[in-house]
């Protein structure tokens, strides 16, 4: 075992090898007072012409998918947010051409409502953006090696990670990552539009271009 003097004396060159380490990208949009007016305007119409929601994973949801009046802007949003998470995560956009395929919709939780741990096989990216969701229970992200106790405690990575939302609030992240919703605690109800990117490969070019366009 070396002692501490005689680290101090140890300099090997290292070279860092990143197998996965996922991370979680939050934005604050800039002008969200007047869009989150915009969608929950939108997002309440939709509620009255179709009070039934689609399949939900957990009770007191209600969720819904249609083509938004804002539907170019939340494209646009989603698209680049998860082209630009992908980047800085390494995907080699020098000289290649990529474009982006969206899908979104629409959750709202009430008291009481959350969402059990799961996690988008769908989507390489996925995202949720929250038109009112200050103070209404975290979003926790999750890892199997966390969830199944197999880092010792104090180490890097041995917690899971909570965020907070709030209103505004644009989160990014892998699709393959667990993640779970705290109950909303509160008498607001908590108004999110999820998501889910795809990035496809185009070919070889010096050209990077967004062709965004819901899922059928």
């Amino acid at each position: 075992i070396l002692e501490e003097n005689e680290l101090t004396n140890v300099q090997p060159k290292m070279k860092q090898h990143v197998l996965n380490v996922p991370i979680i990208f939050e934005h604050i949009i800039d002008n969200h007072k007047s869009v989150n007016e915009q969608l929950l305007r939108e997002i309440r119409d939709h509620q009255r012409e179709q009070p039934v929601s689609l399949p939900s994973t957990h009770p007191g949801c209600w969720r819904g998918t249609r083509k938004y009046p804002s539907e170019d802007m939340l494209l646009n949003l989603f698209g680049k947010a998860s082209m630009d998470a992908a980047a800085r995560q390494g995907l080699d956009t020098k000289g290649r051409k990529y474009s982006v395929r969206v899908t979104y919709w629409v959750n709202v939780n009430g008291s009481g409502g959350f969402n059990a741990l799961h996690n988008h096989i769908l989507g390489d990216y996925s995202g949720v953006y929250y038109v009112q969701g200050t103070g209404t229970g975290d979003i926790s992200f999750h890892s199997t090696e966390q969830l199944n106790k197999m880092i010792s405690a104090g180490m890097p990575f041995a917690n899971s990670i909570s965020i907070s939302p709030e209103d505004g609030m644009l989160l990014v992240f892998p699709s393959y990552v667990l993640h779970s919703v705290q109950p909303n605690m509160t008498n607001k109800e908590r108004i999110s539009i999820a998501f889910d990117a795809n990035i496809l490969y185009q070919g070889r070019n010096n050209d990077l271009r967004f062709e965004e366009k819901q899922a059928q």
